[in-house]
């Protein structure tokens, strides 16, 4: 399980790598910005949380693949970010697992308003 939670960071921070020319550049504000633009392709246009998408009445389809970002590590609050991202140390930062809302469904029994 340790194993592929540090593939998928492996990957992750491949990802993210490119992403900090886009910021310098001024073409994304963060590098979780930049990635939702990398995921928002054909009919994935809306990212949440597992939980939030319940919370919203919708149920993530069964067997659906998670899109990864980067969670703001506890403790660290939003006027923090910017001295934490300025800081060239290495820092942890947990990944935060999303979801499109091409992956999702009505939960049964609620019914959608449209």
């Amino acid at each position: 399980m340790e194993r592929k939670v540090n593939e998928k960071r492996q990957q992750l921070k491949a990802l993210s790598k490119g992403i900090g020319l886009l910021i310098k550049a001024g073409a994304v504000d963060s590098i979780n910005e930049g990635l939702i633009e990398i995921y928002t392709k054909g009919d994935h246009k809306e990212f949440k949380s597992y939980k939030k998408w319940k919370t919203d009445g919708m149920q993530v389809k069964k067997g659906e693949k998670a899109f990864l970002l980067w969670a703001r590590p506890k403790g660290v609050g939003k006027i923090e970010d910017k001295a934490v991202q300025e800081n060239k140390e290495e820092k942890f930062f947990p990944m935060a697992y999303v979801f499109s809302n091409a992956q999702i469904e009505p939960l049964k029994g609620e019914q959608q308003n449209d």
